[in-house]
């Protein structure tokens, strides 16, 4: 659970952070653009103003400065950034593992319960399922006796007849037109 609340924690701030650098991002290019327009200004006054030039030029430099440590800033973000990817990356498989040994246990312990449930019903449940056919049996041939529909217990009679079924299907079978498999 504890390591759930970690792993959001840290999403949100990485969230945070690709926020901020995408906002770093969009103050270099205005920079960027900033420091491309004073340049410029510097060369269209260089003949004409030269006072205005170099203040141009003054102001392109202090662009370019901001640019280099919005540059800094933005490589140390971006350490940072991989950092926590790899700490949720981490986190993340952490819970996959907690979580797969979870459900493994989970199911070894109900294996378990019902081992020990069906080894302790299992004499007692024969016995009384043995019991119970046993009466069943009973109740069916007293009515099969009382309305006359006895069956014929003769085992050698059922044998023979058992094959004589099996030669009458396999002449049947051999009746049959065969069929050749079909090559491709």
């Amino acid at each position: 659970k504890q390591t759930r609340k970690q792993a959001a924690k840290a999403q949100v701030a990485l969230a945070k952070l690709q926020r901020d650098r995408q906002g770093l991002q969009t103050k270099r290019d205005d920079l960027q653009t900033k420091a491309e327009q004073w340049q410029e200004r510097a060369q269209q006054f260089r003949p004409s103003n030269e006072s205005k030039a170099l203040e141009c030029l003054r102001r392109y430099n202090r662009c370019q400065e901001e640019l280099t440590q919005i540059n800094e800033s933005r490589d140390h973000q971006a350490q940072h950034e991989r950092q926590l990817r790899d700490g949720i990356h981490r986190m993340e498989q952490r819970l996959r593992d907690v979580d797969s040994q979870r459900v493994l246990l989970r199911t070894r312990q109900h294996a378990a319960d019902a081992s020990a449930s069906v080894d302790g019903l299992d004499g007692y449940l024969c016995l009384d399922l043995d019991d119970t056919f046993e009466r069943w049996e009973t109740q069916v041939l007293t009515a099969e006796y009382q309305h006359g529909n006895v069956t014929s217990t003769d085992e050698l009679d059922d044998e023979l007849t058992q094959g004589e079924d099996l030669a009458s299907l396999r002449a049947q079978l051999d009746e049959l037109p065969s069929t050749e498999p079909k090559e491709a």
